[in-house]
């Protein structure tokens, strides 16, 4: 504890040459994991005394998770920042398999039975991609998609369509997956009752707190670069936000920023809004990145003027 502060000293990092080289290629990677590359700027700049407030400012991240990737380092050297091995058994059936069973679960069951029973989905899939599964994991994958065969009308591509298995493939490369950050939870609780409401609780994963703790968190996840990333509400840290997309996101992906325009005080040069000068400075970043070619587009309607920027991933 540091004295009369109530705080946590921050743990002394120290680098030898060999170590400080393999950190920098690390953190300039352009094809290390964006979460090693974030952990290795940490280190670097925990080593550099910056204190783990600092740095949390500097790489648009909470505190904790400085705390915790420093003291990791501290602790263990280079293997601190790895990954520990996870536990549990490797999933045996592959995304084509699942949309096999909504293929199945979402079709015209075998007459004269009015609908599907696991036993029956299993034994279709058995029929098209895979050699074998039980019924029990048909109704896991089921859950898991908050699939329920009797509440469901049909696709709009049947099996017996020609292509049907090459759309399915293509479509499983890209599993869709949403990932949302609500601050408050009366929001979360809102969001999650419509989600499921829209049976689309089995893809939207929503945490809940300031985003700029839990996209840290996501990318430790190691996730599949996001095609589309909406940025709304806390347009303080715009360019944080902005950022951040970039670090999630691969060539041709779309980043949305919302409350841009903001009745027009986005172009008062005098304004010393945190609001307006966090829109501002998101667009200027926008504007000026190597990676990003953007707009910013206005819109007038019953919710006042106000407008959003696009940008496309370049690269």
């Amino acid at each position: 504890m540091t004295e009369g502060s109530g705080r946590c000293a921050a743990v002394p990092v120290v680098l030898d040459e060999e170590t400080r080289g393999a950190l920098l290629r690390i953190a300039s990677s352009a094809k290390a994991q964006v979460r090693q590359v974030l952990r290795a700027q940490i280190v670097l700049a925990a080593a550099g005394g910056a204190g783990n407030a600092a740095i949390a400012r500097r790489l648009a991240v909470g505190v904790n998770t400085v705390r915790k990737w420093r003291g990791r380092f501290a602790e263990r050297g280079l293997e601190g920042p790895k990954d520990a091995a996870r536990s549990g058994r490797p999933r045996r059936y592959d995304d084509l398999v699942r949309v096999a069973v909504v293929a199945a679960a979402t079709g015209i069951p075998p007459g004269p039975a009015a609908t599907w029973t696991q036993t029956t989905i299993a034994a279709q899939v058995a029929g098209t991609v895979s050699p074998a599964i039980s019924a029990s994991q048909v109704g896991r994958i089921m859950a898991g998609l908050a699939l329920k065969p009797h509440k469901v009308r049909g696709w709009l591509t049947r099996r017996d369509t020609p292509d049907f298995w090459d759309r399915v493939r293509d479509i499983s490369t890209r599993a869709l997956r949403v990932a949302s950050v609500e601050y408050r939870a009366k929001h979360a609780e809102v969001a999650t009752r419509n989600i499921a409401r829209a049976g689309l609780d089995g893809i939207v994963q929503m945490r809940v707190g300031p985003a700029l703790e839990s996209l840290p968190e996501l990318a430790d996840e190691d996730p599949a670069p996001f095609d589309l990333v909406f940025i709304d509400a806390d347009t303080g840290n715009d360019t944080h936000y902005v950022e951040w997309a970039l670090r999630l996101t691969r060539a041709g992906s779309l980043i949305v920023v919302d409350i841009v325009v903001q009745q027009g005080r986005v172009a008062d040069a005098d304004s010393t809004s945190p609001d307006v000068l966090g829109s501002r400075a998101a667009i200027e970043l926008i504007g000026s990145h190597p990676r990003l070619a953007g707009t910013a587009l206005q819109t007038v309607g019953s919710k006042g003027h106000d407008g959003f920027a696009l940008a496309r991933v370049l690269g």
